[in-house]
């Protein structure tokens, strides 16, 4: 159902997945022929998640992120903003790949793009020229049950989607 997995800018094929930890807030890309739930089963004997997880983020500098927790709110200027500081699109820009029309979408404001969740991927871009940590407080997924993403195809013969580690701790993948 899906043949490649991008790690930020790394194509790395799907087969060597299994033996590279994807670490919480990881996100990377999937391509799907076919509509797919993809599930990350918890490991098993992993601590309690802290109610915060935190990130340090370089300046001037892009990741694909994920959330390793279900934030209290949602929204990138939330989640993403209320740390860097300053307003998106100058200090600080999040996107999502809409997989239906091919592109990117920015955020601009409140609601411009899906809500920050497990499993979702974004890029962020910090446009500043000093470090930043990134905190998010929230709940973790169910650890007791696999966590599902549902992946849609566009009828095109491959859709790309950008995923993530929707873990408090480094995941890997079971194929």
């Amino acid at each position: 159902p899906y043949t490649t997995l991008f790690r930020s800018l790394e194509y790395v094929p799907v087969s060597a997945m299994d033996t590279m930890p994807i670490d919480a807030w990881s996100g990377f890309w999937v391509q799907v022929s076919r509509n797919l739930d993809i599930l990350f089963p918890p490991s098993p004997g992993q601590p309690s998640p802290p109610a915060t997880m935190t990130m340090t983020v370089d300046p001037l500098r892009y990741y694909l992120v994920s959330a390793p927790l279900i934030p209290g709110n949602g929204d990138q200027s939330a989640v993403f903003g209320d740390d860097i500081g300053g307003s998106p699109e100058v200090e600080w820009r999040v996107s999502k790949y809409n997989y239906q029309t091919g592109s990117f979408q920015r955020h601009t404001g409140t609601g411009s793009i899906p809500g920050v969740i497990p499993g979702r991927g974004f890029w962020l871009y910090v446009n500043l020229e000093t470090q930043k940590t990134l905190g998010v407080t929230g709940s973790p997924v169910n650890q007791s049950s696999d966590y599902a993403l549902k992946l849609l195809a566009n009828g095109s013969s491959w859709t790309n989607h950008m995923i993530g580690n929707p873990f408090p701790y480094p995941f890997r993948t079971r194929l």
